[in-house]
């Protein structure tokens, strides 16, 4: 992840630098990355594994261009964004992945990762 964070690591160490967080306060264990196409059961998956391992397992939420659906939340479902501030950001390197789907995008932020690994889980 090219960030400002991983660059000042890289420089003080003098060596390559991976970082998911910016220091993680609990005990948390690696990124678990849970992916497939639309509808094949990544929300139950991730549900029944938040409700069986609540200590464990948390839900970064992703960011998205398009409108909130009936029922949506921002900061819940998505962090609902405007397609030129998420430009930017990618541009910036805050983002882990994101994709452009039927005209949005999509993606997961470096923030939305470490506010999980933050909480310990």
């Amino acid at each position: 992840v090219d960030t400002e964070y991983v660059r000042q690591q890289r420089k003080k160490l003098g060596t390559e630098v991976v970082a998911w967080s910016k220091g993680v306060i609990g005990n948390a264990e690696k990124p678990i990355v849970i992916s497939g196409p639309s509808g094949v059961g990544k929300g139950t998956l991730i549900s029944m594994l938040m409700k069986e391992f609540p200590s464990m397992f948390g839900f970064s939420v992703s960011h998205t261009t398009r409108a909130p659906r009936n029922m949506e939340k921002d900061g819940v479902h998505y962090h609902f964004t405007e397609k030129s501030v998420m430009e930017k950001e990618i541009k910036n390197g805050k983002f882990l992945e994101f994709a452009s789907v039927h005209g949005n995008l999509y993606g997961t932020s470096v923030e939305a990762v470490e506010v999980v690994a933050d909480a310990g889980k």
